[in-house]
C-alpha cells in the first residue's frame, strides 16, 4: 500500500508522522524509533485520510473521509479528544493552531451537498462547491468559526504565529483563500500562483 494521503512533522523536526501500510505511525527522525502507530479500522476508517502533528508535539490528529476525527497523545497513542463525523463531514488536511487547543478541519456542508447533488459533474469534481473549513476548540469540544461553501482543498495550512489560516484548492484556476484565524473572515485571495 505504501505511503497514502498523510505526512506531517513539528517545525522542529522533532516528530515525524505519516500514514503507512494500513497505520498511522509515528517516528522521533533523529534516531529513528517508532513512538507508535493506530491500525486504521478498514470498515470505518476509509477514503480520503490525513495526519497532522500539534506544532508542540503533544498531539497527532488525524481522520478519514468516512470516520470522526481523532486526537491521540503522540507519547501513548492514547485517545484525548475526537470531532464527530456527524458534526463535520469530514474531508481534506487539517491543521493545529499554534498556542492553542485549536485545530483547523475541512468538512462538507451537507446542506451544499444536498442542493448540488443533482449538478454534480464526477468527470470534474474541482469544480463542486461544497466544503468548509472551520476552527474546533477540542478541548471544549465546540465549533467556533465555520466558511464555506468552497471548492475541494488539496491543502490546508496556519500561519506559525496562528494569525492566519491559508486553504489551496483542487482546481488549477481557483485562488488561494487566505483567513483570520481569529474569525474567519476572508482577508484575501491570490490569484496567479499556478
Amino acid at each position: 500500500e505504501g505511503l497514502r494521503c498523510g505526512l506531517s512533522s513539528t517545525h522542529d523536526g522533532q516528530l515525524v508522522a505519516a500514514r503507512w501500510n494500513g497505520k498511522f505511525q509515528w517516528w522521533i527522525p533523529a534516531t529513528g524509533k517508532l513512538v507508535h502507530e493506530q491500525v486504521i479500522n478498514e470498515e470505518s476508517e476509509v477514503g480520503l485520510c490525513t495526519i497532522a502533528v500539534s506544532p508542540d508535539g503533544s498531539l497527532i490528529g488525524y481522520g478519514c473521509m468516512s470516520a470522526d476525527v481523532r486526537l491521540l497523545d503522540a507519547d501513548s497513542g492514547a485517545l484525548r479528544a475526537t470531532i464527530a463525523k456527524s458534526q463535520h463531514m469530514f474531508f481534506g488536511p487539517l491543521a493545529f493552531v499554534p498556542k492553542t487547543r485549536h485545530i483547523v478541519v475541512p468538512g462538507v456542508d451537507a446542506m451544499a451537498v444536498a442542493q448540488f447533488r443533482q449538478q454534480f459533474d464526477p468527470d470534474n469534481p474541482a469544480e463542486q462547491r461544497f466544503a468548509t473549513v472551520r476552527r474546533w476548540d477540542y478541548d471544549q469540544k465546540r465549533e467556533l468559526w465555520s466558511t464555506g461553501p468552497l471548492p475541494i482543498m488539496n491543502c490546508l495550512a496556519v500561519s506559525p504565529d496562528g494569525q492566519m489560516v491559508a486553504a489551496g484548492f483542487l482546481a488549477s484556476d481557483d485562488p488561494i483563500h487566505i483567513w483570520s484565524a481569529s474569525d474567519g473572515k476572508l482577508l484575501m485571495k491570490l490569484v496567479g500562483h499556478v
